[in-house]
């Protein structure tokens, strides 16, 4: 039923397979690219799950972690359509249950003359801006140390 927490589940796991964490890490990212305020409690795990991509072994999981680093950005700071319609998504009454539905829903065709008049937008709140900047700073100054310490090679 819940597809969000088991997938960080996998991307945490040190016995996660190279190709099953590959699609995870794809999946996490299209999740969070449209989870807005229901990322704000996963946060840490969010991180948690970009850090081991990025100290991965692998060259492709680090790039999907360097991914996942801006689609959560970009999921937290956007503006984009949170709903279709006049929302079966925002009638769930939990944030595992919209993540869920939303990963469920995803690339669903629909017609827009027929949303048209209900389409919701996401619009950032401060405390989601306030995660995004975190995110940014933690793997931005991250990457300044490690230039710093090439030049000082």
């Amino acid at each position: 039923e819940n597809i969000f927490e088991p997938l960080l589940a996998l991307g945490l796991s040190k016995d996660t397979s190279v190709h099953k964490l590959e699609w995870v890490m794809v999946l996490l990212g299209s999740v969070v690219r449209i989870s807005g305020p229901h990322l704000l409690p996963y946060e840490s795990e969010i991180t948690r799950a970009i850090d081991a991509a990025l100290e991965h072994d692998e060259a492709r999981i680090r790039k999907l972690g360097a991914k996942l680093i801006r689609r959560s950005i970009r999921g937290l700071s956007e503006s984009y359509i949170a709903s279709r319609a006049s929302s079966t998504l925002l009638k769930c009454n939990t944030p595992k249950d919209k993540l869920a539905e939303l990963a469920v829903s995803w690339a669903q065709p629909c017609s827009w003359e027929d949303t048209c008049a209900s389409v919701e937008w996401h619009i950032p709140t401060e405390e989601e801006l306030a995660a995004a900047r975190r995110i940014a700073d933690k793997y931005t100054s991250r990457a300044m140390e490690a230039l710093s310490e090439k030049d000082r090679a």
